[in-house]
């Protein structure tokens, strides 16, 4: 059984800023990755374009690291269905995992609310999928 978002989040609070570190990805590999929690990391490359003077823009390009467009599309926070789209199917759920551990990171790094942080993460799925519907339509 896959434990719930919260639980993982109580989980990470427990964890020190010592568990956000480089790490190699191989031995003989120039290439770095940033450990964002126990569940995620990303290249020192993707990391380095995060601009961490906005912490909601940060988030959502984070969040584009960490998962990419199409799954942003694709998905949601949650997994529910919305409440202003009753009538649609619920998206899947994003791995709870790697948002744990995204909203965990952005907490500690920047200090914004966990709250708003889940907005940021649900307004980048919604933004994704209006930018990927766009682009279906316009090529027909």
């Amino acid at each position: 059984m896959e434990e719930e978002p919260e639980e993982l989040l109580e989980e990470l609070e427990s964890a020190t800023k010592k568990n956000i570190y480089l790490e190699s990805n191989s031995s003989k590999s120039t290439n770095k990755t940033v450990k964002i929690g126990p569940n995620t990391s990303i290249t020192s490359e993707q990391y380095s374009y995060i601009k961490w003077g906005d912490p909601k823009k940060a988030t959502k390009e984070l969040c584009c690291a960490v998962f990419g467009r199409k799954i942003l599309a694709t998905h949601s926070l949650t997994g529910k269905t919305s409440n202003a789209f009753r009538n649609k199917e619920a998206k899947p759920s994003l791995d709870p995992g790697k948002t744990a551990d995204i909203i965990h990171f952005i907490n500690a790094k920047t200090g914004m609310e966990k709250k708003i942080i889940k907005q940021a993460i649900s307004q980048k799925c919604s933004d994704e999928e209006k930018i990927s519907k766009r682009k279906l339509s316009s090529e027909h």
